[in-house]
């Protein structure tokens, strides 16, 4: 629903209650609560690594004008994504991007170790040959990035990230 040329039920959605029901508002929320919100699960991830959201971005009825005007429809199967990941939330750092896109967009991709939501665990795996070797579940990062260290397949030595 774009914002510009509104119908009646578009512009309703303006209000600042009527907001709240447009399919981006979550997003918002979300975005916010991971930079501000230090008891917010991925917040060490986010405002925990200062992160922040543009100040044009606290306003929701702006954001979700730019991902409508400028990135246009979501895509199916899409989610907002932030080109750089260590960038912040602003406009030129924002696009519509995959699971697949936004999972090759993380700190630790290619480096050995990955963050597994399902057992809240660091997990140690490089592909070799087309197979995978798993080397365990770890902690911390830092825990996992030392075992993927000794565990890279082209050695410790080669180990650059």
């Amino acid at each position: 629903m774009v914002l510009d040329g509104m119908g009646r039920n578009e512009a309703m959605l303006l209000t600042r209650k009527g907001i709240t029901k447009h399919p981006l508002y979550h997003t918002w929320v979300q975005m916010k609560a991971r930079c501000y919100d230090k008891n917010h699960p991925a917040y060490k991830n986010y405002g925990g690594r200062g992160i922040i959201v543009c100040d044009e971005w606290h306003d929701s009825v702006t954001f979700i004008k730019h991902c409508e005007e400028v990135l246009g429809p979501k895509p199916d199967g899409h989610t907002h994504d932030r080109i750089d990941n260590d960038g912040n939330y602003e406009p030129v750092n924002s696009r519509w991007a995959s699971q697949r896109e936004q999972s090759k967009n993380r700190r630790s991709y290619g480096k050995g170790y990955t963050y597994s939501k399902r057992s809240k665990l660091w997990m140690v795996q490089w592909k070799v040959n087309g197979k995978i070797a798993y080397h365990g579940y770890y902690k911390t990062e830092e825990e996992a990035k030392k075992k993927a260290k000794q565990t890279c397949p082209k050695g410790p030595e080669n180990y650059s990230w």
